[in-house]
């Protein structure tokens, strides 16, 4: 790969990248040597766009600029459908509570079936007391693909009765399914969780 990006291949340039940017494959960790490949890649490869427009959104390897992070987003979906650039446009409109904006950046994420799209979507549709149903569906997409946000935005619609019917044992599990989810390996002690009120029956079922 290093020599075919040396050679100008862009699609090696944006791999070699990768592995700076990540410290991977035998090469030491540097980002702003990442963001060279990046560059010297993004006209031609729409996912060395996104990347670069990650490291100006995080301030890594480069001095942090929102705009400029943007403006390579907007490069790279202009080429490619790529969710994850979907989602980062998505939550700068988000920020600014341009909400319009931000909705159609996320469906356009979760159509192509990424979690955090489908999450926000969901999300936004509980935050305007709009369409509690097709928020479930959406935020049961993401939850699908372990998104813990999602499954506790689930609970919380059990445990309200917003769209469905309440449902507390439903809204318990979905709680234990977000807290396994954001555990990162660690085991639960169940036995000592008591969620809802619930009395040690209604949490075994």
């Amino acid at each position: 790969d290093d020599v075919l990006a040396r050679q100008g291949n862009s699609q090696a340039q944006n791999i070699i990248g990768v592995f700076l940017d990540r410290g991977q494959h035998g090469l030491a960790k540097n980002p702003k040597l990442a963001a060279h490949y990046f560059h010297a890649a993004s006209r031609s490869e729409p996912l060395a766009a996104y990347n670069l427009g990650l490291l100006y959104l995080l301030g890594r390897g480069v001095e942090r600029n929102e705009n400029a992070a943007m403006a390579y987003m907007h490069q790279a979906v202009a080429k490619e459908r790529i969710p994850q650039a979907y989602v980062r446009i998505g939550l700068n409109h988000y920020h600014r509570k341009e909400i319009a904006e931000a909705r159609r950046w996320f469906r356009q994420a979760a159509q192509d079936n990424d979690p955090i799209g489908a999450y926000y979507v969901g999300r936004m549709l509980v935050e305007d007391k709009r369409d509690y149903k097709e928020a479930m569906t959406w935020l049961d997409k993401a939850a699908g693909r372990r998104n813990a946000d999602a499954a506790r935005l689930i609970a919380y619609l059990y445990g309200n009765g917003l769209g469905i019917d309440k449902h507390l044992e439903l809204a318990a599990g979905w709680t234990l399914i977000h807290m396994v989810l954001t555990q990162k390996g660690q085991a639960l002690n169940l036995p000592r969780i008591s969620l809802f009120g619930l009395a040690e029956e209604r949490m075994q079922k």
